[in-house]
C-alpha cells in the first residue's frame, strides 16, 4: 500500500550571521529582516502565503532593506 507523502511548511530560521529571518522556497533562500521580530514574522506568513498560492513554484519577490532602498539598488 502506497503512503502519501506528508507535506510540511518550510521553517523560518535564523541567519545568524547577519542576525536576520531566512526560508528556503524552491530552492532559492529569502531574507526577510530581523530575527524574531513581528516584520519578519509578517514577511514570513506573506511569502509562503503567496508561495502557496501560486502552486509551490518559485517566487519572485523584491525585498526592501531597512532603508526602504530594494535590495537591488535599482528603486
Amino acid at each position: 500500500m502506497a503512503r502519501k507523502k506528508s507535506f510540511r511548511l518550510p521553517k523560518l530560521r535564523h541567519h545568524r550571521p547577519s542576525n536576520r529571518g531566512v526560508v528556503e522556497l524552491s530552492g532559492k533562500q529569502h531574507y526577510l529582516g530581523p530575527y524574531d521580530s513581528p516584520e519578519c514574522q509578517a514577511a514570513y506568513d506573506k511569502l509562503v502565503g503567496e508561495w502557496l498560492a501560486s502552486g509551490k513554484r518559485p517566487v519572485e519577490i523584491v525585498t526592501t532593506t531597512a532603508v526602504g532602498k530594494s535590495a537591488t539598488g535599482l528603486a
